[in-house]
């Protein structure tokens, strides 16, 4: 799972950087502003060792029988606040122009709640396909 996520969340990063700047072109918009912060491949690096940690953590919990609902909301808060406040830090400090407050807090809470929503969609798989096995 780790793996799936070190491989992924990069490939689909750079997929949404290269519609973005086609659409960019397509608008006219100005290739300064297009490319104006972070490189795409740091904010790529940092997803993928975001959605590794995610998916180890969660195949962690997923061993551990103790582990329900709240262990894995908790696990993706802690992912999420931790690669999440690193991207929006990278992104603040490296922008040409400061970025608005709303754009700030509308990124944190995108980045926070995402591997939240993760975990409980992988909390939620993994309890059904114990389910289908139990009555296989």
């Amino acid at each position: 799972m780790g793996f799936a996520g070190l491989i992924a969340a990069p490939m689909a990063f750079y997929i949404a950087k290269a519609l973005h700047k086609s659409v960019s072109q397509a608008l006219s918009i100005s290739e300064q502003a297009a490319v104006a912060g972070p490189s795409p491949f740091l904010l790529a690096s940092i997803k993928g060792a975001e959605y590794a940690a995610l998916g180890c953590l969660v195949a962690l919990l997923g061993k551990w029988t103790a582990a329900g609902l709240k262990e894995h909301a908790l696990a993706g808060l802690m992912i999420g606040l931790l690669f999440g406040g690193a991207i929006v830090y990278t992104m603040a400090s490296m922008a040409a122009d400061p970025l608005p407050l709303f754009v700030l807090v509308s990124r944190a809470a995108n980045e926070i709640i995402f591997p939240v929503g993760c975990a409980l969609v992988l909390y939620a798989a993994q309890k059904l396909g114990q389910k289908h096995a139990s009555k296989a």
